[in-house]
């Protein structure tokens, strides 16, 4: 499958898990596909306190997130817990996105593609959610 293109699947599984965490009182402040040219791959995006490396072990967040994801009916079979990532509401990525893009609470579908924002290079991403 060409990487480069995020496919209709993925983008509404993605949606389904960032509703079903909220549903689970774990709400991302930040969830977005973002597309990395170098490695050629997508990642789920994810920011909130909840998923912070900082309050645990750095696995606590994925097995939050798993425990999600395993309870998604029907299955979720286009995103797996390798296609996520969990970062710091700090991150850069985060920072420079909410700098253009502010969604509140709600669940978004925006597509950014080829832009520059501070410095940052982002080729593609489809954010959900920007708080």
């Amino acid at each position: 499958m060409d990487q480069a293109v995020l496919v209709e699947q993925k983008q509404s599984e993605g949606e389904r898990l960032v509703r079903a965490l909220d549903g689970a009182g774990l709400p991302p402040s930040a969830a977005f596909w973002f597309y990395d040219p170098d490695a050629d791959l997508w990642n789920l995006i994810l920011a909130g306190s909840q998923f912070s490396a900082s309050k645990g072990a750095p696995i606590d967040p994925y097995r939050k997130i798993a425990g999600v994801t395993s309870q998604l009916k029907p299955p979720a079979t286009a995103v797996s817990i390798a296609d996520i990532r969990t970062v710091e509401e700090g991150d850069p990525i985060v920072i420079a996105l909410r700098t253009m893009v502010h969604t509140g609470a709600d669940i978004s579908s925006i597509r950014l593609t080829n832009n520059f924002i501070n410095g940052i290079h982002i080729a593609d991403a489809l954010v959900y959610r920007l708080q």
